[in-house]
């Protein structure tokens, strides 16, 4: 089988997985996104390495794979800041910075405090911390 054919049957296999994952996650009344998601778990690279099953076991294959994964990912946020309007950003503006501000410093004071109470040095309780 050649490389190509390996990557294209692994990529049909991935959209189908993921659109019957959003189908059923759909019909639990859920976002098909989460059933996307957790297919994308589920078939991700180190779930496919376990199984060593023979078309996936070539490394340029999960390397190229991997990269057309970052690359959706890409698209992904893309489209969300598309699909963004300055308005409603201008309205949750002192929420969104209060959360962000929170979300960067809480876990660097908590990394520090833990790495402080385990009796590491100051420049290493911040790397810990970051």
């Amino acid at each position: 089988m050649t490389p190509f054919l390996q990557f294209v049957i692994a990529i049909v296999i991935i959209i189908a997985a993921a659109k019957v994952g959003g189908y059923i996650s759909l019909k639990l009344g859920q976002p098909s996104v989460l059933g996307e998601l957790a297919v994308g778990i589920i078939l991700g690279p180190s779930v496919l390495d376990m199984l060593h099953w023979a078309p996936f076991t070539d490394k340029h294959l999960g390397d190229a794979i991997a990269h057309i994964a970052e690359l959706g990912v890409l698209l992904l946020m893309f489209i969300a800041g598309l699909e963004l309007h300055l308005s409603d950003l201008a309205k949750s503006g002192k929420v969104s910075a209060f959360a962000g501000t929170l979300g960067v410093f809480l876990p660097l004071g908590m990394g520090y405090g833990l790495a402080r109470a385990f009796s590491y040095d100051d420049q290493s309780a911040l790397f810990i911390g970051l």
